[in-house]
């Protein structure tokens, strides 16, 4: 995505951060001219890191106006977590009782509507060379 103009140096060091982020950024600025369902969801963009599709997950307010301006919120976890688990987590929803972390990410639990839109992209992984 934007990392492709930069130096090969920072492209290798830090490309797939600016890939992970520009889908971010895109996706906020085509959030308008695009009509996505309300709530959590899962959206993929294409990645040059790596050429795969990457997701990530995004929260939509449940009443988005397209006129309004809203706060955009990037999440970032550690390791052993994912796109979806943080999205959960950001609005307080752990897992279940004896519920695992493979389970916890099938779905989304309800989450409470907020004014914000919420976005989790998921860290690219280098193809081994």
């Amino acid at each position: 995505m934007c990392s492709a103009g930069l130096p090969r140096r920072l492209r290798e060091a830090c490309g797939f951060w600016l890939d992970s982020y520009a889908a971010c950024l895109f996706f906020a600025a085509t959030l308008v001219a695009q009509s996505y369902p309300p709530g959590p969801q899962v959206l993929t963009f294409w990645s040059s890191v790596d050429d795969s599709d990457q997701p990530y997950a995004v929260y939509v307010p449940q009443h988005f106006d397209p006129a309004k301006k809203y706060q955009l919120v990037i999440s970032l976890h550690g390791a052993y977590s994912t796109h979806r688990l943080n999205l959960r987590r950001v609005f307080g929803e752990g897992d279940r009782l004896r519920e695992t972390d493979a389970e916890a990410s099938r779905y989304f639990p309800p989450l409470r509507d907020v004014d914000y839109i919420v976005i989790r992209v998921r860290r690219i992984s280098r193809r081994a060379a």
